[in-house]
């Protein structure tokens, strides 16, 4: 998942950041892009005065940092030995059949 990172644009400017509606994007999608490609402020797209979408600079896109879970049945089979190939685990299923 990715998240936008509005802090370094937000500091440096002084205006708020740019709102339109569904109505305006519709009308000027290319050009709206094209604006929210060249600037560090998000384009933020509403319906009915409530936000629903940003258009924004791909630098401002922060990957979010994922905490990753090993199962412990996972992290008992890593520690273990390596036994046969996958090739032996797939004859010995292609066996069963």
């Amino acid at each position: 998942m990715i998240r936008l990172d509005f802090g370094a644009a937000m500091l440096h400017s002084d205006t708020m950041p740019h709102r339109i509606s569904i109505k305006e994007l519709h009308q000027t999608t290319g050009d709206l892009v094209r604006e929210a490609a060249e600037s560090l402020e998000p384009i933020i797209v509403t319906d009915r005065g409530k936000e629903i979408a940003v258009l924004s600079n791909p630098l401002l896109l922060k990957p979010r940092e994922r905490k990753r879970i090993l199962l412990p049945g996972y992290e008992e089979m890593m520690r273990g030995p390596v036994v046969g190939s996958s090739i032996d685990d797939l004859n010995a299923i292609r066996g069963e059949r």
